[in-house]
């Protein structure tokens, strides 16, 4: 998701925010992310009437609670650790046993 947040700015700034807003929906439909979905709301606060966007920033802290929340994940067999998911641990090559860390 990093690419597409990368791209998403550099439309914002060749095309204007309604641009990168269309391309971050259509990225967000093929592939959800918290923090896709933390860029969207970003790109519409920036162009909120001040009516919403008292409920804009709310969202936003939500979802920045959210990706503070999340550590990554963990082999609950090996401990091997990873910012992605992997079905299978190249730690201790099991299957399914890679789950996201919440906490610390």
């Amino acid at each position: 998701m990093g690419l597409v947040l990368t791209f998403a700015e550099t439309i914002r700034n060749r095309e204007g925010i309604e641009a990168a807003e269309k391309f971050v929906v259509e990225s967000l439909r093929r592939r959800p992310s918290v923090h896709g979905l933390h860029k969207l709301i970003e790109l519409n606060l920036a162009e909120a009437q001040e009516s919403n966007k008292d409920d804009l920033m709310l969202l936003r802290n939500i979802i920045e609670e959210l990706r503070e929340q999340h550590r990554g994940y963990a082999c609950q067999q090996c401990g091997f650790r990873g910012k992605s998911l992997h079905w299978l641990c190249p730690g201790c090559n099991r299957w399914s046993t890679i789950k996201p860390v919440l906490e610390e």
